[in-house]
């Protein structure tokens, strides 16, 4: 259980930690502008497994909650990305499969992703040399080659087939796909209080259509697809016009199998899908009475694609989300 400020104060987390390693030369190899660790230094890297059971808020993301941290077994130090070479707030650099502090999952979900903190080397391996879960004030979890096994905590059931019918856009009652529906935008900028008569076809796989659109656009990852939907948004009134939907919401799939928040960025390099045909420009600005339409594509794992309870989503700010299923 997090003991933190914030919303996943008192969230459940089932968490497995590996042991660390040196992993500076996979860092090294991973980007050109990498930099060597200080003299006396190594990379060391350890993967993480956290599956959340339970919280008061969901999706729900650990990373305004917590922080990761060595304790060292021989300089008796706590490190953290930074602590290390303190004018250089890089840390490690860019990491291979790094822990992605801001994903969000609701329960059920998975986060993995592994955390890189530079220590000094006689730390590493040493016998008292463990690793810290940081919640708040002298709050810690600790894990270490000592430690006892944990037990896990039962995870809830599966929610059921919660992506059929109609409701009022949440995710337990989601909007129905291909009817058009009335959204006011919940939001930050011009757009807030905005209303939106916005339609969401049924979304399908449309990998296919995407590489032949580009010769340089790159196939999804392995597991993934690129999942596309079509997207209509008539503007029915606002307080500013033109107007712009852009810089005042994003797309996402609320994944089934995975229970993730899945942006166009999630999965796969930092193109996601590439050069979509016929692309929804969020950023085309319309008088009222006026609609923009076009494709949204998101690489979605294929256990994601084929499962009856995946959703889109409107996210609008925070935690105000317009979803349809």
């Amino acid at each position: 259980m997090l003991d933190t400020f914030g919303d996943a104060d008192e969230s459940v987390w089932n968490v497995t930690v590996s042991a660390p390693r040196d992993i500076t030369a996979e860092v090294l190899d991973e980007n050109q502008f990498n930099d060597l660790p200080p003299d006396g230094v190594v990379f060391a890297g350890f993967p993480i497994e956290m599956t959340l059971v339970r919280a008061g808020k969901e999706p729900l993301s650990a990373g305004f909650n917590l922080s990761w941290q060595i304790l060292g077994g021989s300089t008796r130090a706590v490190y953290d990305p930074f602590t290390v070479d303190q004018d250089d707030l890089t840390g490690c650099g860019v990491v291979p499969d790094s822990w992605q502090d801001f994903s969000e999952v609701y329960a059920r979900g998975t986060l993995t992703g592994q955390v890189c903190i530079p220590i000094p080397v006689e730390d590493l391996g040493h016998a008292d040399t463990g690793i810290a879960i940081h919640h708040t004030g002298n709050s810690r979890t600790i894990f270490g080659p000592d430690g006892t096994p944990g037990s896990a905590a039962p995870l809830p059931e599966p929610r059921g087939d919660i992506g059929s019918g109609s409701g009022d856009g949440t995710r337990v009652a989601p909007l129905a796909y291909g009817a058009a529906a009335e959204v006011q935008f919940d939001s930050f900028g011009d757009a807030d209080g905005s209303v939106w008569l916005v339609t969401v076809s049924a979304p399908t796989d449309i990998t296919d259509s995407v590489l032949a659109e580009n010769q340089f656009n790159d196939p999804p990852p392995a597991g993934a697809v690129f999942y596309g939907f079509d997207v209509s948004m008539e503007l029915v009134s606002a307080n500013k016009e033109p107007l712009s939907a852009g810089f005042n919401l994003g797309w996402e799939v609320l994944g089934g199998d995975s229970a993730k928040v899945l942006d166009p960025f999630t999965i796969g390099d930092e193109f996601g899908c590439g050069v979509v045909p016929n692309s929804f420009d969020s950023f085309a600005e319309v008088f009222v009475g006026g609609t923009i339409s076009g494709v949204e594509c998101i690489p979605v794992s294929v256990g994601d694609a084929e499962h009856p309870d995946t959703q889109i989503a409107i996210h609008h700010s925070a935690d105000s989300r317009t979803v349809f299923g």
